[in-house]
């Protein structure tokens, strides 16, 4: 048809899992029609802006819906509806793993350096791991400073390349004469990057040994006196 005065048509919305405000933004909820229009294949459109919430998520759907707020417009009860589903474009998770499974460090190095890697994966938002200190024969507060650490890794970081976040572990000379330490470090994903970050098993762990440093000078010193003796007899 034809018509001789401005006419329109509401578009409501129907939230499903998708959230206005959160996941998109109608931006007009009305279509005119203008003075003169006619059918001839013209189109009248109403736009719906997506929102990037910067989560993974699974597809989320709005339903829009035509509806009449004039009696000379009749609305098509066959095509009156619209169902869109807003897919999530991030990637599901990133695997990450510790740099080593086993590292030896020498009582005298004041840190030793502690790695996260990406082995999968790449990242388009924020990602939180977090290292834990577990002693065995090492004592925390004698012979490290240990806790629990928090790496950050940051969009576009991937399994392709920089690839790694790192702590520097304080490693402490107790100037005692005993046998190596050890203690292990658990990676951990953090409980609001669960759906994103998932640890490579038992790559999540290492097993940090503190090399006695000053046992040779003491052996020394000891060797010394001994000599001492013998020379003086």
């Amino acid at each position: 048809g034809i018509w001789k005065m401005n006419l329109s048509a509401a578009i409501v919305q129907t939230d499903g899992a998708a959230k206005e405000f959160e996941d998109y933004i109608l931006e007009s909820a009305t279509i005119t029609f203008p003075l003169w229009s006619h059918v001839g294949g013209m189109k009248w459109c109403a736009t719906v802006v997506l929102l990037d919430d910067g989560i993974v998520e699974g597809t989320e759907q709005l339903t829009l819906q035509l509806i009449s707020n004039n009696l000379l417009v009749l609305v098509d009860g066959n095509s009156s509806t619209s169902i869109i589903n807003i897919q999530d474009d991030h990637n599901d998770y990133i695997v990450v793993k510790m740099q080593y499974s086993s590292l030896f460090v020498s009582e005298s190095n004041s840190t030793a350096m502690l790695c996260a890697i990406i082995t999968s994966g790449i990242l388009e938002i924020n990602a939180t791991v977090t290292m834990q200190t577990h002693s065995i024969t090492a004592i925390d507060g004698k012979d490290y400073i240990g806790g629990q650490f928090t790496l950050v890794f940051i969009p576009g970081q991937s399994a392709a390349g920089n690839n790694m976040q790192c702590i520097d572990l304080i490693i402490l000379d107790d100037h005692a004469l005993e046998n190596n330490e050890t203690f292990i470090v658990i990676l951990n994903s953090t409980a609001q990057d669960l759906s994103i970050v998932q640890i490579s098993g038992a790559e999540g762990e290492l097993l940090l040994t503190i090399i006695e440093s000053t046992k040779k000078d003491c052996m020394l010193s000891s060797m010394c006196v001994c000599v001492c003796v013998c020379v003086c007899v």
